[in-house]
């Protein structure tokens, strides 16, 4: 357990420190809103998840979004009721609906329940604004950011260039 939580940190240290790509953090910190705003227990979330993690992105990162994102993603509920309620019921995506739902795995999905569906629907759209937003201010702060948490010995510790020279001594 201390040594995944070791790891974790160290993952987040590398990311903030070192000279990571903005674009890879925030493409990490998108991916973790839409985790975080789809609601959990279904067949979604889990696709949603495995697919996350068969791709090369800071998973402390897409956590980190995903554990905020889903704070906050209970008061979106009305919204995605109705972004969800208003496919569901639309006629011209019936013949899909019809196909989709006799499929066995479908039940699975949740995808029937409104909120799930509008919830998806609502993270996809919001992807490219989260991801541009998150690009800006990781782009802007992670100087500044940079330059304070270096400061911190236990960052020191984490950071790969600081332990290096560690291992050599021993």
């Amino acid at each position: 357990m201390l040594v995944q939580l070791i790891k974790s940190g160290r993952f987040l240290a590398k990311a903030l420190v070192l000279e990571d790509n903005p674009r890879r953090l925030a493409f990490a910190m998108a991916l973790g809103m839409v985790v975080g705003v789809v609601p959990k227990g279904n067949l979604t979330a889990v696709l949603l998840m495995l697919g996350i993690l068969s791709l090369r992105v800071n998973l402390v990162a897409v956590f980190l979004s995903a554990i905020l994102f889903s704070i906050f993603s209970a008061t979106c509920d009305p919204i995605c009721h109705l972004i969800g309620s208003g496919l569901l019921h639309a006629s011209i995506f019936e013949p899909l609906w019809t196909f989709f739902f006799s499929l066995p795995f479908a039940e699975w999905t949740a995808l029937n329940n409104t909120v799930v569906l509008g919830s998806l629907v609502l993270s996809i759209y919001l992807f490219y604004p989260t991801y541009l937003a998150s690009y800006m201010a990781i782009e802007g702060f992670q100087p500044w950011i940079r330059v304070k948490i270096k400061r911190f010995k236990i960052i020191q510790l984490l950071t790969p260039m600081s332990l290096l020279p560690r291992l050599k001594k021993a």
